[in-house]
């Protein structure tokens, strides 16, 4: 379980580092920043929930240029 934990976080710091390319910048977000669609939850959180596909969704949405607020 550990290691898709690993492997997902990964993928959205990979994705996470196509919008912002300062990486201090993308941990400190993944780490600390609450992010307001998942009711102020970190990045890590949502990953560490399993819910690593709904924020994917919304890195790509933003990297596509759109975000719902």
């Amino acid at each position: 379980m550990r290691e898709r934990v690993e492997w997902d976080q990964a993928v959205v710091l990979s994705v996470a580092r196509g919008i912002e390319s300062d990486a201090d910048k993308v941990m400190q977000w993944f780490t600390h920043d609450g992010i307001d669609e998942f009711d102020g939850k970190t990045a890590r959180q949502m990953v560490d929930e399993g819910a690593t596909a709904r924020l994917l969704d919304m890195l790509i949405t933003i990297r596509n240029g759109h975000r719902d607020r």
